[in-house]
């Protein structure tokens, strides 16, 4: 709401002038400049609420004002706002209908009429008809069913509730307004945080419900908790060249924490899940703090895996490939094996004089019984570099020679004899 400053200037002499720190509605006449300036400007007001930043009261309150200017913006653009102003609460005021000074408010429990200062306990709200910039209200029964917020000026405290009746009565500081609200959703105190000149103000709004719901089903921007499914879409715009977003931003000196997360639970259990963004001095990464189950899908594209000493690859909850750090002796990969008369891992390819490929050429196999397992390998056997196997070993050494010494011990030729107890003597020349 505009203000109406006094006019005036220290030059040139024409008898209009404004004395230099004169004060209006919140508001300082500086000569030298020849402007007006807010009471709470950093040479007004120099104490800070953070010294680091030299953050003073009044950049907090600015702060808070445009956040408040901001929300009341939003709300326009949903239902145009049917009467607002400013007024600070009556700490004069000790019972229901007590004299009410102008430019002030209260709130009584509905129940018993005693004066309360939390909002969540709030029946009825009693205005002064002139609020604190000295605008003078005319309520009325019209606004039944408006929505009605109070946002405290100092912090983010409000009230959005619906009004149910409109009453008013003349008493002897003028016409008093008496709201009779459903409260609807709140967050603490009018009287818990002063501004910086120590008073306690809450700027009033009242507009029309939205269309298609009421008050509590919309969210506010700063602090609140949906209680119904989020849908973002953007294929209804004329572009068909459109994508829809949802952006995280936070602010992080490091990666020992994340910049944004994303909490999933579930109410019957205790345990969360979060994704996590890790993001600074060039390292960047995505985080789960559960397992990732992708159905049956496919992960495509991946640059490397990367796993924990120990971490496996498996099929269900079966271990097949277990990664080691390889020291001490052990194995950098184990194979881990399955069971009997299985293969334990199979390389597939052309086994020797097959036109096939896709037979299992070479593949360990775990036998049953105290035998042992197997290496077993069909493959070409030809070249320097070739590995062989049993039956190409018994080919080149001529095949099995059978000597049986007979019982008699008579001599079986110049080169070996048998012995009379059977033993085989072989001479060397």
């Amino acid at each position: 709401m505009a203000l109406d400053f006094p006019v005036g200037t220290d030059y040139p002499l024409n008898g209009d002038q404004i004395p230099d720190g004169e004060i209006y509605e919140g508001f300082y006449w500086d000569a030298a400049a020849g402007v007006w300036k807010r009471l709470c400007d950093r040479d007004k007001i120099g104490d800070c609420l953070d010294d680091d930043i030299n953050e003073t009261v009044c950049d907090r309150l600015e702060e808070i004002e445009r956040d408040i200017i901001e929300l009341e913006e939003e709300i326009d653009a949903i239902a145009t706002s049917k009467d607002r102003g400013t007024w600070e609460w009556a700490f004069s005021v000790n019972n229901y209908l007590d004299p009410l000074p102008a430019g002030q408010f209260y709130m009584v429990k509905e129940s018993d009429l005693t004066v309360v200062t939390e909002y969540k306990d709030c029946g009825r709200i009693i205005f002064h008809e002139d609020d604190l910039e000295n605008d003078n209200h005319v309520f009325s029964t019209a606004l039944k069913d408006k929505v009605l917020m109070l946002f405290d000026r100092p912090d983010d405290d409000f009230i959005e509730s619906i009004i149910t009746d409109v009453e008013e009565t003349t008493g002897p500081t003028g016409i008093v307004y008496i709201f009779h609200v459903d409260r609807r959703q709140s967050e603490g105190s009018p009287t818990n945080a002063p501004d910086g000149e120590g008073r306690y103000k809450a700027r009033l709004n009242i507009f029309d419900e939205p269309t298609g719901g009421n008050a509590g089903e919309y969210v506010k921007k700063i602090g609140d908790t949906m209680s119904g499914d989020l849908a973002i879409d953007r294929s209804n715009e004329p572009s068909a060249d459109v994508a829809a977003g949802l952006q995280l931003k936070g602010n992080r000196p490091s990666t020992k924490d994340s910049a944004a997360t994303i909490t999933f639970r579930n109410d019957q259990t205790n345990d969360l899940g979060y994704l996590t963004y890790r993001s600074f001095g060039g390292d960047s990464w995505f985080g789960f703090n559960q397992n990732v189950d992708l159905n049956n899908h496919g992960l495509h594209s991946v640059a490397q895996v990367r796993m924990k000493s120990g971490g496996y690859i498996g099929s269900g909850k079966d271990a097949r490939l277990i990664i080691r750090e390889g020291s001490g002796g052990e194995a950098g990969v184990e194979v881990e094996r399955t069971a009997n008369d299985t293969r334990i891992f199979t390389i597939l390819g052309k086994p020797s004089g097959s036109g096939s490929s896709s037979g299992n050429f070479f593949y360990a196999y775990a036998n049953s019984g105290s035998t042992g397992d197997a290496i077993n390998y069909t493959g070409k056997i030809s070249s320097n570099n070739n590995i062989v196997n049993k039956a190409y070993v018994d080919s080149k050494a001529g095949g099995k020679v059978d000597i049986v010494c007979s019982s008699s011990g008579k001599t079986k030729g110049d080169m070996w004899y048998c012995n009379t107890d059977q033993t085989l003597y072989i001479k060397v020349s």
